[in-house]
């Protein structure tokens, strides 16, 4: 599990430096001219307006593309830039596309901007019958042009051992 820096809002909960704001089981719907970009919910986010921040506890995020679901993310934590909504998600996390592939890691950063996920840590991938595991990747959403960094080992899976993810539950 991942803990904050030292000098982070969330190592620093006290007194000025406490969060502006705390909301349990929230709801958020990103648009971009009208049409749904991205949705999030979690158990709980402590709002920092100075850093310009948010820490979302148990996340269940969904990612669109023309209105039409690509793919959901579950994790333990995230951090929200809440002027770019950039998002850093943190323990176990999975990322579950609507064409039944998988990707898991412990840290995964998204730029809304690009629509493109990264991460330097260890990742694992089912896509297919393709069982990958590397050192970081970058990728859309969806997992369909990724760029494994280094360290990348693949095997070809038996059919009766294909499952299909297409089907993530919120917790």
């Amino acid at each position: 599990q991942s803990k904050p820096k030292p000098t982070s809002p969330e190592a620093i909960s006290q007194g000025l430096d406490s969060p502006d704001a705390v909301i349990e089981k929230f709801h958020l719907i990103s648009t971009v001219q009208g049409q749904k970009r991205w949705t999030m919910d979690a158990d709980t986010a402590r709002y920092y307006q100075r850093q310009k921040e948010a820490y979302a506890d148990v996340i269940y995020a969904q990612y669109y593309k023309n209105d039409k679901l690509i793919s959901t993310l579950t994790s333990e934590k995230a951090i929200i830039n809440t002027e770019t909504n950039a998002t850093q998600a943190t323990g176990h996390v999975e990322l579950i596309v609507e064409n039944g592939s998988k990707l898991e890691t412990e840290k995964l950063n998204w730029d809304p901007d690009t629509d493109l996920i990264k991460t330097d840590s260890r990742v694992h991938i089912y896509k297919g019958m393709d069982d990958i595991t590397a050192t970081g990747l970058v990728a859309d959403t969806a997992l369909n042009n990724i760029k494994f960094i280094k360290d990348v080992n693949t095997k070809v899976r038996d059919t009766r051992e294909i499952e299909n993810f297409g089907n993530s539950k919120k917790f």
